[in-house]
């Protein structure tokens, strides 16, 4: 993003969070494939009541009188695996293939760590093999997925990723993009989710 675009999302984001608890985790756009670049979001780490999850991460807030337990799986970036010996002349359907089993694993950690009475919400950046991706073909055979079945005890899954909004499980919704980002997406409904 264009430094402009970066600062007026921190002067928004210290909006929010001067009211409320702000999550954020960060999407393909905000993070570079090489791992020691600087990152879109690093100017909201340390805003007091910011949770920047740029790695997977939870955090448990008591929310007038309910423990809520955010668990964020920001986007995993092939670039970052390439760099470590483990994907050494490793063919690239290979490394997506790596990629997928540790986010099953992750999510795996995260169902573990489940307390019988919390809320618990799943905020993952990414795409699921079942979602529909606007009118011009797109195919997901090469993405790196998020797999829903293991996901079915979350309360709520908030994903991002792909534009068009839709719900895909009774659990799962993409909220969509606020913007039209391209002539595919001209005839999608845009906006967001409130959930409570």
């Amino acid at each position: 993003p264009h430094p402009n675009e970066v600062r007026v999302l921190a002067e928004f984001v210290q909006v929010l969070a001067d009211e409320m608890p702000v999550f954020i985790i960060s999407g393909n756009h905000d993070i570079s494939q090489n791992p020691t670049d600087a990152t879109a979001l690093e100017c909201l780490s340390g805003i007091p009541n910011v949770f920047l999850m740029e790695r997977p991460d939870a955090h448990v807030l008591n929310i007038r009188e309910q423990f809520v337990r955010f668990c964020g799986l920001p986007y995993p970036t092939k670039g970052r695996l390439l760099t470590q010996e483990i994907a050494k002349d490793v063919a690239p359907e290979q490394v997506t293939a790596m990629i997928n089993d540790g986010l099953r694993a992750i999510i795996q950690s995260f169902l573990v760590h489940q307390d019988p009475g919390d809320i618990n919400v799943l905020l993952a950046h990414g795409s699921v093999s079942t979602a529909k991706v606007g009118d011009q073909p797109r195919s997901l055979a090469h993405d790196i997925l998020i797999p829903l079945e293991p996901c079915e005890t979350f309360d709520y899954v908030a994903l991002g990723h792909i534009h068009q909004p839709q719900q895909l499980t009774h659990n799962a919704w993409y909220s969509g993009s606020l913007m039209r980002n391209g002539f595919g997406e001209e005839r999608e409904e845009k906006g967001f989710n409130i959930v409570e």
